[in-house]
């Protein structure tokens, strides 16, 4: 009672004085007393009261009526209205207003705190209705877009498998048969994810989801999400980082299939809203002393169109979406954040967020699971390779030299890289490992070869797709995703075989890595130049089937080019 704070509105001094000293000796605090309705209306404005005692008969141009009406409207603090006596169109005015109750002179206590407390509960019940009602609404509106979104969602996979299985039934050509399958298999599998999220969601809400416990891999976990996306990480053209930090432990027990649906949401849902640049994610774990259990942390972070300010409390709502018009860019039923939060919280976990709009978005999770029940290490994490020659890392892409360079050396290879140091000096059984597009790599191999370095010593870590470019015999090729415990198997293999092999006494004193880089852009213009000659001469004939691919490489390896000019431009 103490906190409610009254603006009184009398004319009269000695009823004034009267009605403030009772109000006091209630509990009641009188923020200020006013003579006049329009000092009534600036007075409200100015300190908020939590209610108005206002005298309907004042003096002055603006009656107490006119002055609860124009608060009413632009304040809706609730008046009580003190009267002694009044005509029946008074009355009548008053009436509008709607007010929360009268109190006749002369005052009696009782009246008084009963009127203000029957008006303070009366105008709390109806707040709570009035916001109960917005939230019904903006429920309804946001179940009523979330159902037409996943209606357009539902029919737009199913029109595409009866349009292209009727198409593959009246082509007899393979290869076209082929490529429409392909497309019905896409739509049939962006069908199950939709269905799978509105299911998840149902035992969501059902509370009918529980969590099982068994031993798994984080790398794996992480990869195989990655994995369900990289279709449409290559249409994109993205850079996805996975870095896993290799002092974490890698054993675990938990939930692995809830802990990858995480994963797997928030990956989508970054390449889902980036068009340019790259999807970048952290993970490590963290020992909880006290409870013995693991805290695993990560981040997956993008250059995405980002979040504007107004949607950030909406972030993990279901139903909602950045953009819910019929013209919307990016598809989705606006489930996958929210189940994301609900399977967080499930594992005692939490999860916040950061974005600039035209920036990107970061997110930022933590859950609690436990140490892996069995103790025997996969064969591949008991590889060490303490005790071999040194290797050579190179990579245009500063991102990627930071996390092999991290990710070799707690391997306890002896790794140079290109980001680091001017020089390397080969030595037999040393491996130069090369990472980048497949033009990257393709450029920097031709270098690596003239430099007298033998195919077999160079291993070639692709992000791109195989058969984009001609392979180097003898070279070994891994292809993105590079799954982590194939690298490791690779490199154990390459290493054993290259430590007494052909060649090695040719090998130069030293290689300057700068220049090996710079030839991952070296003659870039000149190529430019060729790539739009034959696109030119490619336009001037008649197409068949067996040139549509080497079209497709040419176009892509001049967005390419073009990229890369413009960034080194930049």
């Amino acid at each position: 009672m103490a906190s409610v704070r009254i603006l009184l509105v009398e004319d009269e001094s000695i009823v004034a004085m009267d009605m403030e000293r009772r109000l006091t000796s209630l509990g009641y605090q009188i923020v200020e007393h006013v003579l006049t309705g329009e000092d009534a209306v600036a007075k409200a404005e100015e300190e908020r009261p939590d209610l108005i005692l206002m005298d309907i008969h004042l003096k002055g141009e603006m009656d107490g009526i006119e002055a609860a009406e124009h608060i009413k409207s632009s304040l809706g603090t609730p008046v009580i209205y003190i009267t002694a006596y009044s005509d029946e169109t008074t009355l009548a005015r008053a009436k509008v207003t709607e007010p929360f109750g009268y109190i006749l002179k002369p005052f009696q206590e009782r009246e008084i705190y009963s009127t203000i407390e029957m008006a303070l509960y009366k105008y709390k019940i109806e707040q709570e209705l009035k916001s109960a009602k917005i939230r019904a609404e903006e429920g309804s509106r946001a179940k009523s877009e979330f159902l037409a979104n996943v209606s357009h969602e539902l029919r737009t996979p199913l029109n595409s498998i009866l349009g292209m299985t009727q198409l593959a039934r009246k082509s007899d050509d393979y290869e076209t048969q082929q490529e429409y399958l392909q497309i019905v298999e896409d739509s049939g599998r962006s069908l199950l994810n939709l269905i799978d999220s509105l299911l998840d969601f149902s035992r969501m809400e059902a509370g009918r989801v529980a969590l099982s416990k068994n031993d798994f891999y984080i790398d794996e976990v992480v990869e195989n999400a990655v994995n369900k996306l990289w279709t449409q990480i290559q249409e994109k053209e993205l850079c996805v980082y996975i870095d896993i930090d290799e002092e974490s432990r890698f054993h675990l027990r938990g939930d692995e299939h809830k802990l990858g649906q995480i994963f797997l949401n928030l990956l989508s849902n970054a390449v889902k809203f980036t068009d340019r640049g790259w999807v970048y994610l952290r993970v490590r774990t963290e020992d909880d002393v006290k409870t013995g259990q693991v805290m695993l942390h990560s981040r997956v972070s993008d250059t995405g169109c980002g979040i504007p300010e107004g949607e950030r409390k909406h972030v993990f709502e279901a139903f909602h979406q950045v953009d819910s018009t019929s013209t919307r860019q990016y598809n989705g039923a606006g489930l996958g954040l929210s189940i994301v939060s609900d399977l967080v919280r499930l594992m005692e976990g939490s999860i916040d967020f950061s974005s600039k709009v035209g920036h990107g978005t970061e997110f930022n999770f933590t859950v609690r699971l436990e140490p892996a029940r069995q103790t025997q290490p996969r064969e591949i994490d008991a590889v060490s390779f303490e005790h071999q020659p040194a290797i050579c890392y190179i990579s245009p892409d500063p991102n990627l030299a930071d996390i092999r360079q991290r990710q070799f050396r707690a391997w306890e290879l002896n790794v140079v890289s290109s980001s680091g140091q001017a020089e390397f000096a080969p030595e037999p059984g040393s491996l130069f490992i090369v990472e980048g597009s497949p033009n990257e790599c393709a450029r920097i191999g031709k270098r690596l070869s003239r430099e007298n370095i033998p195919p077999q010593m160079q291993l070639f870590l692709v992000r791109g797709v195989r058969n984009s470019y001609r392979e180097q015999e003898q070279s070994t090729y891994l292809y993105c995703p590079i799954y982590r415990r194939l690298l490791l198997s690779r490199l154990k293999t390459m290493l054993n075989e290259n430590s007494g092999s052909p060649g090695s006494s040719k090998l130069p004193a030293k290689i300057a890595l700068k220049e090996v880089v710079s030839a991952a852009y070296e003659n870039i213009e000149s190529e430019l130049h060729e790539l739009m000659s034959d696109l030119l001469r490619f336009g001037q004939i008649s197409f068949s089937s067996e040139n549509f691919d080497e079209l497709e490489s040419r176009a892509q390896h001049l967005r390419e080019l073009t990229r890369k000019t413009g960034q080194d431009e930049a």
